[in-house]
C-alpha cells in the first residue's frame, strides 16, 4: 500500500456561520477529520488512519497586531465533549508576518479531528489573519 505525504486540509479562521467572515474570538472551528473507510477494497477496515506530520499556522497580514491561536485534538468530531485535556497548543502569541511550524507526528482514526481557535490578543486585526495548514499521510 503506497501512500504519500500530502496536504490534509487548509483554513483560514472564519466565521462557521457565514463562510467567509472572520471568526469570533475564541470560537472553534473544525480544520481536519479523519475519513471514514471507502470503497470496496478497504470495506473490510474498521478505520482509516492519519499521521499529521506537521502544523503551519501562519500570521498572513503585516499590519496587523499580535494573534493567540489554539489547537485540539478530539476523539470523535460528532460529539467533542471538549475538555483542557484535548490541547496540543494553548494560547500560543503569534507576531505579524510570522509562521510556526509544529512537528507533532500524531496518530488519528476515523473520527478523530483537529480543531483550531483564534483570538485577536490586541487591540486590531481578527482571526482571518491566521492560516493554517496540516500535512500527513491518510491511508483510508
Amino acid at each position: 500500500m503506497a501512500d504519500g505525504f500530502k496536504i490534509l486540509a487548509q483554513a483560514m479562521m472564519r466565521d462557521s456561520g457565514s463562510g467567509n467572515l472572520p471568526l469570533a474570538d475564541n470560537a472553534l472551528d473544525l480544520i481536519y477529520e479523519v475519513p471514514s473507510p471507502s470503497g470496496q477494497r478497504f470495506a473490510t477496515r474498521g478505520n482509516s488512519q492519519a499521521i499529521v506530520s506537521s502544523i503551519s499556522v501562519c500570521h498572513v497580514h503585516d499590519s496587523s497586531a499580535a494573534h493567540e491561536y489554539s489547537i485540539r485534538i478530539v476523539e470523535d468530531v460528532s460529539s467533542p465533549g471538549f475538555d483542557d485535556k484535548q490541547y496540543v497548543i494553548y494560547n500560543k502569541s503569534i507576531s505579524n508576518s510570522t509562521t510556526d511550524v509544529l512537528s507533532l507526528g500524531i496518530g488519528l482514526v476515523s473520527g478523530n479531528g483537529i480543531y483550531a481557535e483564534a483570538a485577536t490578543g490586541g487591540t486590531a486585526g481578527d482571526p482571518s489573519d491566521i492560516a493554517i495548514t496540516i500535512f500527513g499521510t491518510e491511508v483510508v
